[in-house]
């Protein structure tokens, strides 16, 4: 009876130590989830007048090539989207964000505005045109290069 009363209480702690240290040293796996569902990047546009009322979409990626917008879905590529997420890795985003946008947003005067949203692990980089004064280069450039194959954007 003793001995297992110890194998008990044993088993328990183990459990312990492990609800406790598995969150600690496998939170970064555990939160990206399924490739199916870690986001690669995301594209929204905000602003303007439509004849059916303000103007507006989002696409986003998948690491697993697809894509989705409001109206939308569909399969990218999955060498360009790998080449995406390999320029959102590399990307200087100090860099892009010590250039801060000076003029007037054009969703002052019914422009539109655009955001982008990168992933990187655990970490999201936001980019907005209003915010922004966004280059013309990776990965910029590339994100633009594959919403051309849809008609979200």
């Amino acid at each position: 009876m003793e001995k297992t009363r110890k194998l008990s209480q044993c088993l328990q702690v183990m459990l312990l130590i492990q609800a406790f240290w598995l969150p600690v040293f496998c939170s970064g796996a555990l939160a990206q989830g399924p490739v199916s569902e870690q986001k690669v990047a995301e594209i929204s546009s905000s602003g303007g007048l439509c004849p059916t009322g303000p103007c507006g979409g989002r696409t986003t990626v998948f690491a697993d090539g697809r894509w989705e917008s409001l109206s939308e879905k569909g399969i990218f590529d999955r060498a360009q989207v790998d080449q995406l997420r390999q320029e959102i890795q590399s990307a200087d985003f100090a860099m892009i964000k010590s250039h801060p946008f000076t003029g007037e947003c054009p969703e002052a005067y019914d422009g539109s505005s655009t955001t982008y949203v990168f992933y990187i692990g655990d970490r999201t980089e936001v980019l907005s045109t209003c915010k922004y004064e966004l280059p013309d280069t990776v990965p910029f450039t590339t994100f633009r290069k594959l919403l051309r194959q849809t008609n979200s954007h």
